[in-house]
């Protein structure tokens, strides 16, 4: 049957055609919630200076960060602060809940994106409450930075917090794999985007300097001094290596973040007369790393576990022959003696960082095969076209 110009059909069309047009313009509202910084932070911010704006429209929760917060306003992102306290506390963790929830409700995101382990419990629970889509991305589960009874105890809060998961993405395989085999989350509920960062076109690994054993031979790491980075064991390798080459320099960027064992790595490095070759420096900006990076011969990161270490990503991008754990995130990365090397001892390390000082033609192997690897998986453009799509995916779920 034909229906005129003005007939009831043509209308109905018409406003299909109205309704589409309008469900393909509105953009996706993310919103971010952490309430860690360091490589975190770092994460985020990478997002926000690439994410497509015509199709997503961004939001930030996280705690006081002034530098964060001048970040996020210089790109017109809308930050809020909340506090969430690290450890337990039953009282803030309660406020920080409802004034998450509050916000939530009104800002009304189709997706909450959490990172981190407070941020990831208390915003799950909030973001389900609300009957809203949460993605979560762990950058290392909770339980892992504990032992005992602590590690007990955060295994069931993330037990419990996976009722309230939507979806998982992970940063690393080994992240998710966990996530799946030890929490028992449906791999259905699970995916997976490698950590990536920006790719410097203008790195020509020829001009990076070779060392010897009658080099001042530079050392370092970038990290918090936390259980998780395993700074004590960086000082122990440094002091085996001090006895064979005196003129060593051990340093670590990233102190003020998170300094829980500060202390004691200080007092170590006393105790063993290293004062004069074992220097903490506080974090600082995304030059300062990068300055730090290019000043080192090597880069050691002797972690406990990780998500998947942008530092690490970076270091091999600058061509720094890398030396790291043999943990979660570091082995996704890390092809033992072709673009790296893998420790698990004190001795292991000690070996490693001798044979590459006695090595020249393995110096130069390993930072070809390290930045090759980088540049090749985890270029952040790639990164942000696949995240664009997830988010787009995700958004178009119905909710389960």
């Amino acid at each position: 049957m034909y229906y005129g110009k003005h007939s009831k059909g043509s209308e109905c069309h018409n406003q299909s055609l109205s309704y589409y047009t309008v469900l393909m313009s509105a953009k996706i509202k993310l919103l971010y919630i952490t309430q860690s910084f360091g490589g975190v932070e770092i994460y985020i911010r990478q997002i926000i200076s690439l994410l497509n704006y015509e199709r997503f429209e961004l939001y930030v929760i996280a705690p006081q960060n002034d530098r964060f917060e001048i970040f996020c306003k210089e790109h017109d992102i809308p930050f809020y602060k909340v506090n969430m306290a690290r450890g337990g506390n039953l009282f803030r963790d309660l406020k920080s809940f409802f004034q998450i929830r509050t916000l939530i409700k009104k800002i009304d995101p189709d997706i909450v994106h959490l990172h981190s382990s407070k941020a990831g419990f208390i915003g799950r629970i909030a973001t389900d409450s609300l009957h809203k889509k949460s993605i979560f991305t762990p950058h290392g589960i909770s339980y892992m930075s504990f032992s005992g009874m602590k590690r007990i105890i955060f295994f069931i809060l993330e037990n419990i917090a996976k009722r309230f998961t939507y979806r998982i993405l992970g940063c690393s395989y080994s992240e998710s794999l966990r996530m799946n085999v030890e929490l028992g989350i449906p791999l259905e509920k699970i995916d997976t985007l490698l950590n990536a960062i920006p790719i410097d076109d203008n790195i020509h690994l020829e001009n990076r300097k070779t060392f010897d054993a009658c080099s001042s031979v530079k050392i370092g790491t970038i990290s918090r001094l936390t259980h998780q980075k395993n700074p004590l064991l960086l000082v122990e390798i440094a002091r085996h290596i001090l006895q064979k080459h005196h003129s060593a320099e051990f340093s670590i960027l990233g102190a003020g973040l998170n300094d829980e064992l500060k202390d004691k790595t200080v007092a170590l490095i006393h105790e063993y007369n290293m004062d004069n070759n074992f220097h903490i420096m506080d974090w600082g900006d995304e030059s300062t790393s990068k300055q730090y990076l290019n000043s080192l011969d090597i880069f050691i990161l002797p972690s406990i576990f990780e998500g998947l270490p942008l530092s690490l990503l970076e270091a091999m991008s600058y061509g720094v022959p890398c030396i790291t754990s043999k943990c979660d995130g570091c082995n996704d990365v890390v092809k033992n003696n072709e673009n790296g090397f893998a420790c698990l001892t004190t001795d292991e390390y000690v070996e490693t960082i001798s044979k590459l000082i006695n090595n020249v033609d393995l110096q130069k192997q390993i930072r070809h095969n390290a930045f090759e690897y980088v540049r090749d998986r985890h270029n952040i453009i790639g990164f942000i076209k696949k995240l664009e799509a997830y988010y787009e995916t995700v958004h178009s779920e119905s909710f389960k």
